[in-house]
């Protein structure tokens, strides 16, 4: 699942055009690559709360979190 590590490679998606594009962005990007290895995923995903909402949403339903509840 992209949300547990959205930086290796997985066979079978169901995302739409736009959320695609936004996967492509992120999981090419090798400083939010690293920020994901030295982080947790809850606190990783509270910091792409704003630029990648729809993954954020993602996360928050997959990891049943309150993420408003951790300190950054």
């Amino acid at each position: 699942m992209r949300v547990v590590n959205p930086f290796i490679e997985h066979k079978e998606t169901t995302l739409f055009h736009e959320e695609t594009f936004q996967l492509i962005e992120l999981s090419s990007d090798k400083v939010l690559e690293s920020t994901f290895s030295s982080t947790s995923n809850s606190k990783f995903w509270i910091r792409m709360k704003n630029n990648y909402p729809i993954f954020y949403e993602i996360a928050r339903r997959f990891f049943s979190l309150s993420f408003r509840h951790i300190s950054l």
